[in-house]
């Protein structure tokens, strides 16, 4: 009779609990944050692992704010676990380090303040590519990104050990800084109740590389599911005018610009310079070459010329497409892969030896009080292609200057260095003429190089940089194009009237890409949302040609050019276009090498930890003195709900005779 006396006296309490309060009890006492989307992952390479992951279960911690690496030391003491929510313009390599190495910080949570936009934001290392430099005996010397880098070391190429998320919804910063923070945890003492914050961001892989991919291995043959980590890779696209086949002899300049860039956080959409100007200034010059571009095919054959414009993936991280450019390059499997077809038909494989120049357009700037670019040269390339390179240096340089810019060539001394570029790569393997035109000097003019916060034009509301990127980008451009046609055509750019710079195309390309929200511009829909890709070439002149299927067809046999059936814009029609484009993988050679040694540094070896979904998760927690008052007042209701049970008859307490039978039922 007491054992069942205390059952009921539970059961009723838990039947209050259920019915009363139907919710669950953890969304009584949480607010989890939703709006998020840039939360700090893990990288693996060939000898560690760098990035960001909690422990499964989450890590916690009392919330506080912090400026400067000072207040972390006491606020630790006194409160215990900590959650670090900081502005992120407050980041020095100071407060960073302290971040990491404080045992008591359980996470870190980024926000920024929208009214002071300060831009010393880069997240890459004082040395850009270190690891994979061409000058790897002077790296000493290398400090690239110096005024712009948060850490040295590059905020990127950290291994925090915690989890980092950046907040940029004003409502949810407001929460924490305001409502959670500034609410209940100003007051020190531990009696007071706590703002408290969960931060749940598991990864899947550790370790490095090449464990993380053992391990996916061995765990494939048990399920298809399981997967771990992903090597790091896209694609590069070429394109090659005029086209070069077997029966032609290759001599091509080579025009180059990266695709991408990084950042510790997910959904990273930012590389307004690091990327996109110098990207734009390259469509623009293939624009030029484009309106008129049955002369120019004409005009480089009876030179026996080619431009090729290269677009490479994964630069930022290891050079990874101009790694995989050369290795197919050594292998004979540039720009497409030998199928055995007719000469006429065959694709020339191109090496090192048949690029004749090479230029790489980088930090194409902005500002309107900017006015200097530089031509940045290798020493020892220089002094041996030294006529070669002088006579496009001077088209460059004319083409910047009636644009109202300068271009001049920085230190040509012996231990000069080219900046962290594409052009490193071609330098290890063959000695290849050519230079970088830059806005850097002996620094990166842009602090936010390889940062979320790349936005400097996208943030740009007001358009107060719209006609000053538009100046800079027309010069880069014309700079690049005359370059080309001194070189390919063997002329004077000055007195070609037939190639010309389109300010309506660069209009277009700035508004879509700066001043566009999700670049969701009509010019880009009309094209995007209609076709698949868009190829630089020329319409076929095939009549019978009058769907997509039909141009398909003609990439059968021959692997020259490549069929495409799009949408032109400006007829309103589809037609099947005939270009000598080419889209190659953009992957590290690593994982095509069989038993590559991942500890010798000749290839990039980044690959990607896969995730869960994160938590983020706010909720007041009391202090000790409370938590033992409640403890002690539950232990009195439990123990006066005992007595009060044990004086009562259970035939009474229920009203029910038939739910306590005097004798067994039968059955």
């Amino acid at each position: 009779m007491q054992y069942l006396s205390t059952y009921i006296s539970l059961k009723f309490f838990l039947y209050y609990l259920v019915l009363v309060h139907s919710e669950r009890l953890k969304d009584q006492i949480t607010v989890q944050l939703d709006s998020g989307k840039h939360d700090c992952f893990t990288l693996l390479n060939g000898t560690n692992q760098i990035g960001c992951q909690s422990n499964p279960q989450g890590n916690a911690g009392t919330l506080i704010l912090v400026n400067h690496a000072a207040e972390l030391e006491n606020s630790s003491n006194q409160i215990g676990d900590i959650i670090v929510a900081v502005n992120i313009e407050q980041l020095t390599k100071t407060l960073v380090d302290s971040l990491i190495s404080t045992k008591s910080i359980k996470g870190v949570i980024l926000f920024r303040n929208q009214t002071n936009l300060q831009r010393t934001n880069s997240e890459d290392s004082s040395c850009p590519n270190q690891e994979f430099s061409f000058y790897k005996s002077q790296e000493s010397s290398c400090e690239w990104n110096k005024k712009g880098a948060v850490h040295p070391s590059g905020l990127r190429f950290l291994d925090w050990k915690k989890p980092v998320l950046f907040i940029t919804n004003e409502t949810e910063v407001d929460l924490i800084v305001n409502k959670c923070i500034k609410a209940f945890n100003f007051d020190s003492s531990n009696t007071s109740p706590k703002c408290t914050a969960k931060m749940t961001m598991r990864m899947h892989a550790a370790g490095d590389a090449q464990i993380c991919l053992r391990r996916q291995q061995l765990f494939s043959g048990l399920s298809d599911t399981i997967s771990l980590c992903d090597p790091l890779g896209d694609e590069n696209i070429f394109a090659i005018v005029p086209h070069v086949s077997k029966i032609d002899q290759p001599n091509v300049f080579m025009l180059t610009t990266r695709l991408d860039t990084f950042s510790m956080f997910t959904n990273n959409d930012g590389g307004d310079v690091s990327v996109l100007t110098s990207l734009i200034s390259s469509l623009v010059v293939a624009n030029a070459i484009g309106q008129n571009l049955e002369n120019f095919q004409s005009r480089a054959k009876a030179n026996n010329k080619q431009i090729m414009f290269g677009f490479l993936h994964g630069e930022s991280l290891g050079y990874i497409g101009s790694s995989r450019m050369v290795f197919d390059m050594n292998l004979g499997k540039f720009p497409v892969e030998d199928k055995g077809f007719s000469p006429n038909k065959s694709a020339h494989s191109l090496s090192l030896n048949d690029i004749k120049l090479y230029l790489e357009l980088q930090h194409i700037g902005f500002e309107a009080d900017l006015k200097n670019y530089f031509i940045h040269l290798d020493p020892h390339i220089y002094s041996k292609f030294k006529l070669q390179i002088d006579q496009a240096i001077n088209s460059s340089v004319t083409g910047m200057k009636i644009n109202g810019f300068k271009l001049r060539k920085t230190s040509i001394k012996s231990n000069a260095q080219v900046p962290p570029s594409s052009y490193h790569t071609l330098l290890k393997h063959e000695a290849v003429p050519g230079f970088i035109i830059s806005t850097a000097d002996q620094f990166y003019q842009y602090k936010d190089t390889n940062s979320l916060l790349d936005k400097a034009l996208r943030e740009d509301h007001e358009r107060t940089f719209r006609s000053s990127v538009i100046k800079h980008i027309t010069a880069a451009a014309t700079s690049s194009l005359y370059t080309i046609l001194n070189h390919v055509l063997s002329t004077d750019p000055t007195q070609e009237k037939d190639y010309v710079i389109k300010q309506d195309f660069i209009e277009k390309l700035v508004d879509c890409f700066f001043y566009t929200e999700n670049w969701s511009c009509s010019f880009f829909n009309e094209i995007l949302n209609i076709t698949q890709k868009a190829d630089f070439g020329n319409r076929t002149f095939a009549l019978n040609v009058n769907n997509s299927a039909q141009c398909k067809t003609l990439n059968e046999g021959q692997n020259l050019f490549s069929f495409n059936w799009q949408f032109d814009p400006i007829t309103n029609k589809s037609y099947c276009y005939k270009t000598s484009v080419y889209r190659t993988p953009a992957s590290s050679p690593a994982f095509e090498i069989e038993d590559y040694d991942f500890l010798n540094g000749t290839y990039s070896t980044w690959v990607e930890s896969v995730w869960d979904p994160r938590r983020l998760e706010l909720y007041v927690s009391t202090g000790y003195t409370t938590d033992l008052i409640v403890l002690l007042f539950g232990i009195l209701f439990f123990a006066t709900s005992l007595l009060v049970c044990r004086k009562m008859n259970i035939e009474s307490w229920l009203d029910d005779p038939v739910l306590l039978p005097n004798r067994p039922e039968p059955l």
